[in-house]
């Protein structure tokens, strides 16, 4: 399903092929998410006020970039190496209360593995949800 629909948009628009591939200039997005999210906590150490701001401010933003991160990494996509990959998902995980990165790339894999499909897709809601 996902290369046919990968197949579709190529066909459509060549263009995109020029997209495809590593972007190394994406670490140091993840770099400065990194000194964001722990600036972030430094300033607010002394100040429950500016913890509450922070949180409902600019940190939600700042950890889903994160997130959109250890995404990229776990796809290969930021260096040639997926060891490099793996590093900077685990370094970029660090900012975040729970690890999840390495959870993170065995659930993902899965969805791609078995994407569309009801009952073994992991991102495709159930009835309940």
């Amino acid at each position: 399903m996902h290369q046919d629909r990968k197949k579709r948009i190529v066909k459509e628009f060549p263009a995109v092929k020029e997209l495809y591939g590593n972007d190394t200039r994406t670490q140091f997005y993840a770099y400065a998410c990194i000194i964001a999210m722990l600036t972030m906590a430094y300033a607010c150490s002394d100040s429950y006020l500016l913890a509450i701001a922070l949180g409902f401010g600019p940190g939600p933003y700042v950890d889903a970039g994160v997130l959109v991160f250890i995404h990229e990494a776990t796809h290969f996509l930021v260096f040639k190496t997926p060891a490099y990959n793996r590093i900077l998902s685990i370094m970029t995980n660090m900012v975040m209360c729970i690890p999840l990165s390495e959870i993170f790339k065995q659930h993902h894999g899965s969805h791609h593995r078995n994407l569309g499909s009801e009952s073994l897709d992991v991102d495709v809601p159930t009835d309940f949800e």
